[in-house]
């Protein structure tokens, strides 16, 4: 049986203004699978300037700790 994938169209432009917490630890995580997808292709360019936002917004928040460590 053939895979078959759907793009799903997400929509970035609803704020949430929900908090959420996670650890230094999830956001290292994060920012490895973020390294990882990008080193094997797994982005398609219109997705580039989304992704690059979400890992610079996680590279501050690692930096921020760093700081006050």
């Amino acid at each position: 049986m053939a895979s078959s994938s759907t793009d799903v169209p997400v929509d970035v432009s609803k704020t949430d203004d929900k908090t959420y917490t996670v650890s230094s630890k999830d956001v290292q995580l994060m920012l490895s699978v973020v390294n990882v997808v990008s080193a094997r292709g797994g982005f398609k360019p219109t997705e580039f300037k989304l992704v690059g936002e979400l890992f610079e917004k996680l590279s501050e928040l690692t930096k921020d700790e760093e700081k006050q460590a």
